[in-house]
C-alpha cells in the first residue's frame, strides 16, 4: 500500500502547481508498481485540501488547462489501483474534486465538503466529474447551492455506509 499525505497544514493543504504535478506523477507511478495494491490519500492538519492556493493561482492556471502532467484527478481516474481517501476537515473545490476521484471516501465527523465555484459565478472546468455523480441528488446538493456539506449530512446519502 502507498500513502500520500499532503503536508501544508499552515496553508490548509492548498494546492500549488508543483504539488499538482507531484500528485499526478505519484498516481501514474503507483499505477505501474506491482508492489502497490492500493493508495491512501490524506491531508495533514485540520484540512484535507482547501482548494487551490490563491497566492499561487497565476502559476496554477497558466498554460493549458488540459495539461495532464499537472492534473492529479485525471491521473487518479486512470490509476487502476483502488484509491482510498481519509478526510478530516475541509475538502473544498479542488480538494472536493480530488476526493470524488477516489474509489472510497472515509470521512471523519469533522469533514466538510464544498464546491464554491457557483457562488462566484465561475464556470468550472470539470471534465473529470462523472455524469453519474451529477445525477446524484446529494452531489448536486453540494455543487449547486455552494454550502458546505457536513459529514453527518453526507452519511444520509444512499451511497454512504457507516464503518
Amino acid at each position: 500500500m502507498a500513502v500520500v499525505t499532503i503536508n501544508r497544514p499552515g496553508a490548509l493543504n492548498s494546492l500549488t502547481r508543483p504539488m499538482m504535478v507531484a500528485l499526478a506523477d505519484a498516481f501514474r507511478r503507483f499505477d505501474v508498481v506491482d508492489t502497490v495494491a492500493a493508495v491512501v490519500v490524506a491531508g495533514h492538519g485540520r484540512a484535507f485540501f482547501s482548494g487551490i492556493d490563491l497566492t499561487a493561482a497565476e502559476d496554477v492556471f497558466k498554460g493549458d488547462i488540459k495539461d495532464l502532467a499537472a492534473d492529479p484527478v485525471a491521473a487518479m481516474v486512470a490509476c487502476r489501483k483502488p484509491i482510498v481517501v481519509a478526510i478530516a476537515g475541509f475538502a473544498v473545490t479542488a480538494g472536493f474534486e480530488i476526493a470524488l476521484a477516489c474509489d472510497l471516501l472515509v470521512a471523519g465527523r469533522d469533514a466538510k465538503f464544498a464546491d464554491l465555484y457557483a457562488a462566484e459565478a465561475v464556470a468550472p472546468h470539470r471534465p473529470q466529474l462523472p455524469a453519474s455523480l451529477l445525477a446524484d441528488p446529494y452531489a448536486v446538493e453540494v455543487v449547486a447551492p455552494c454550502r458546505p456539506l457536513r459529514c453527518e449530512a453526507a452519511r444520509s446519502s444512499p451511497t454512504s455506509a457507516p464503518l
